[in-house]
């Protein structure tokens, strides 16, 4: 009789949820809000599952209570508990059929009627009116600030109300003082468990809703690589640490060959998936420290900490050899990459550092592709692409 109090004020302000159907495969797609559309029916979903747990807890409570007044002479009581243990198993039902707004309304009818009846019964020290207080952060949290406040002022005249009506009016089925301790216990430790749940809970989809907008934040929506913001902002991050003389930065920036074709003959799904493809490839030879982001359409960025131009090289050749033995894609076959690499010098920023690397990947594009080109240099020279294994 406790805890679907709790149950009934947490589904405030909430609204139907729709079926969810979740994808067999990663949807393809580029749009970053298509990906923070998909995090929120996955929140709905577990702020509905934790509204079940609740109401399973108040079936089980209702039980516990249905025995404890089996050894006390209230056989309404005892009634009225076994009615409550079977509002809940049919609420329950109905949360699981995904009538929501049905199992809402009655979440809310059962909880005031079953406090009140169960106060009327024991009288005031019996501690069911300790449940009123738990409507009190769901409403501010799940509501209008309007709404809110209405709620609010209801909630409190009835609490106000049935608190002068104890004081004149007797308790109707009085019970000895050590049941009535005992029940008052009772009701303050579940009133306890359910609080902390509901804190914690609150919590843990709080921590969740942070870490998904991190995610959105600094990550593109189709690969999972980095997105461009975050990696220029850890490539400036290595910049000073290289101005300070800490360790040697190199970039590189690898680009899909003819995937405006790819796009074109076989559509952009396909396309999609060449792009995640060479994700994944690329991702597989990718240190620790190292930064991987997609750096526009069909370009990747290196961000490669502690590394020297001839690191760069032999990398993004250890990446050209993954390529050569990944599985054809289905109706495109082999994807090659045309890399270009430089390194940050001193008193450069880091955007004239891309511009070299930039460079040095059209200069790749013209020498035929599927090639590792270093920044424009003497000693600068295309490197051969070798046959594919």
């Amino acid at each position: 009789m406790v805890s679907f109090n709790f149950a009934g004020i947490f589904v405030a302000g909430s609204e139907k949820l729709p079926e969810i159907k979740v994808p067999a495969k990663r949807r393809m797609t580029d749009s970053a809000e298509s990906v923070a559309a998909s995090a929120g029916p996955s929140r709905k979903r577990l702020f509905w599952d934790i509204v079940t747990s609740i109401v399973l807890a108040a079936s089980i409570g209702d039980l516990l209570l249905f025995i404890f007044f089996s050894f006390i002479p209230s056989a309404f009581q005892h009634a009225l508990n076994l009615t409550a243990f079977a509002v809940w198993t049919a609420i329950l039902l109905l949360l699981k059929r995904r009538y929501n707004r049905t199992a809402m309304v009655l979440i809310w009818v059962a909880s005031f009627t079953h406090t009140t009846i169960g106060t009327l019964l024991t009288g005031w020290d019996s501690g069911y009116y300790f449940y009123l207080v738990m409507f009190i952060p769901t409403i501010i949290i799940g509501t209008p600030t309007r709404i809110a406040y209405g709620l609010l002022g209801i909630l409190l005249a009835f609490y106000m109300t049935l608190f002068l009506v104890m004081q004149v009016v007797p308790p109707i089925q009085p019970i000895s003082h050590r049941a009535l301790c005992e029940l008052q216990v009772y009701n303050a430790c579940v009133l306890f468990v359910m609080i902390s749940y509901f804190v914690f809970m609150y919590h843990r989809l709080a921590t969740k809703s942070e870490q998904d907008l991190k995610r959105l934040a600094t990550t593109d929506a189709l690969t999972g690589l980095f997105n461009r913001r975050y990696a220029r902002e850890m490539a400036l991050r290595e910049v000073g640490l290289f101005e300070r003389g800490s360790r040697d930065v190199s970039y590189i920036i690898a680009d899909i060959d003819h995937f405006k074709m790819i796009n074109d003959q076989f559509g952009h799904q396909v396309g999609d998936m060449a792009l995640v493809a060479v994700s994944d490839a690329l991702r597989s030879v990718t240190r620790a420290q190292d930064v991987l982001a997609r750096w526009g359409g069909e370009e990747f960025l290196f961000v490669l900490p502690a590394t020297p131009r001839a690191g760069a090289v032999t990398l993004a050749n250890r990446v050209r050899d993954v390529l050569a033995r990944m599985d054809p894609i289905p109706g495109v076959g082999t994807v090659t990459l045309t890399f270009g690499i430089s390194s940050q010098r001193k008193k450069e920023t880091f955007d004239a550092a891309i511009v070299r690397a930039d460079k040095a990947l059209y200069d790749g594009k013209r020498a035929g592709r599927n090639c590792v080109v270093v920044e424009p240099e003497d000693d600068a020279m295309p490197v051969p692409a070798r046959a594919a294994h």
